[in-house]
């Protein structure tokens, strides 16, 4: 799904926490996602790199990029 504003992260956002207590989420417990959540934000830098994101920029946070860091806190380690 492409998040592109708020609406968007909203309709996103209804169907997350769907998931929560599904398999795909690993990270079920909030101290779990919370750590994965922080151990995320410190490498997402190089995640934007490697997917070639011209318009990452560390001093700014949007929509989308609110979706990939709970995205990946289901899972990361």
């Amino acid at each position: 799904m492409e998040i592109k504003n708020r609406d968007d992260f909203l309709v996103f956002l209804k169907e997350f926490i769907t998931e929560i207590h599904t398999e795909d989420f690993e990270n079920n417990t909030l101290d779990s996602f919370l750590e994965a959540m922080k151990n995320w934000i410190e490498d997402m830098d190089g995640y934007y790199k490697n997917i070639g994101m011209r318009e990452y920029n560390d001093k700014t946070l949007n929509w989308s990029m609110l979706a990939d860091i709970l995205n990946a806190s289901r899972i990361y380690e």
